[in-house]
């Protein structure tokens, strides 16, 4: 029998997932500051409802933690929403599936628990995606890839530059994707 958590554990994952969608929406329009800066507005008073139900009054030595969870947490919503604003979700969510397999080794080394065989599916269902990304991006980058030497040069012999001794080095396979894959997402907004 499934266990009736399991359906509010998909009504809550549903609702991230609109919620990437708004804030992806939003960013063509709104900064991602001002984004952060109304969700404190709505969730300020709607957890404040939630939290009368079960009040705890707070210690002077609960403070610090608090305002660490909660700068990490601002930290944590703003550098998504600039993410989601430079990139699309499909590069953005597979490195966000990193949670699970990374929960459960802070889990296993600061609590001590175990890591059953059910945390380590989990853990490897998260890293596929990321996985299939990365060669999507190879596969579909092979004709672009270049070295900072070579756009360097680009640059340097473009009309609107003078030409600069450029240092000549090439960059790690991640970021010539990542470089690959904005200079598509830049072609898709000038068509």
């Amino acid at each position: 029998m499934v266990d009736p958590a399991a359906g509010l554990v998909l009504i809550a994952a549903a609702g991230y997932g609109l919620a990437l969608i708004l804030v992806k929406q939003l960013t063509r329009e709104v900064s991602p500051g001002a984004i952060v800066v109304w969700m404190i507005l709505i969730q300020l008073p709607l957890g404040f409802l939630v939290s009368l139900t079960d009040w705890r009054p707070v210690s002077f030595t609960d403070v610090p933690w608090m305002l660490s969870a909660g700068i990490g947490a601002l930290a944590a919503h703003y550098c998504q929403a600039q993410t989601l604003k430079r990139l699309g979700a499909s590069a953005v969510i597979p490195i966000d599936f990193m949670r699970v397999p990374m929960a459960a080794v802070v889990g296993y080394y600061a609590h001590g628990e175990a890591i059953d065989p059910w945390s380590s599916l989990a853990a490897a269902s998260s890293c596929f995606p990321i996985t299939a990304q990365s060669c999507q991006s190879v596969v579909h980058c092979q004709g672009e890839k270049q070295s900072l030497a070579a756009l360097g040069a680009k640059i340097a012999h473009s009309p609107s530059r003078q030409a600069t001794n450029l240092p000549r080095f090439n960059l790690p396979d991640p970021v010539q994707n990542g470089l690959c894959q904005l200079r598509r997402i830049r072609r898709r907004r000038e068509i």
